[in-house]
């Protein structure tokens, strides 16, 4: 293995690691602390004894909480992709990382694929001049992005 290929997954590897971790491991262990603080700390039968009148074994509020949370949490999450808040998010993402349409792979072969289909166009048809020089611009555009560019 070259020492290029063991850092490129040395670093997918870390990659992959901060997002599990982030994302889920920290996600329910953080859940569960607040479940715990929630019903150990708050719901301290000195302080407020109904919540042990209501629940009195941990398994019954977590259920509880778990039962009403979630469907929440989904409701919240819906609103949060139907409402254009991904949009306005996808958005800030593509103006702030320039490598984020770097082409690769199968999307080399599908704007090779243009490309010809852009060409073959231009030279089989007559078109205005206005569209000649349209089809001329995609033609610059996708040779661009085939020879290494990045769209920003």
């Amino acid at each position: 293995m070259k020492k290029n290929q063991l850092v490129r997954k040395t670093t997918k590897a870390f990659f992959y690691l901060r997002t599990g971790y982030s994302f889920y491991f920290v996600f329910l262990i953080s859940g569960l602390n607040a479940l715990m603080i929630l019903y150990f700390v708050v719901g301290d039968p000195e302080k407020v004894h109904w919540i042990r009148i209501i629940f009195p074994h941990f398994f019954y509020f977590a259920a509880f909480s778990i039962g009403i949370g979630v469907p929440i949490m989904i409701a919240v999450g819906y609103l949060h992709f139907t409402r254009q808040q991904y949009k306005s998010e996808m958005e800030v993402t593509w103006q702030n990382n320039p490598y984020y349409f770097k082409l690769i792979g199968h999307q080399k072969i599908m704007f090779s694929m243009f490309l010809e289909l852009i060409e073959e166009l231009k030279q089989t048809n007559k078109y205005s001049k206005e569209k000649t020089q349209r089809y001329d611009k995609m033609i610059k555009e996708i040779k661009f992005l085939l020879d290494g560019g990045i769209v920003k």
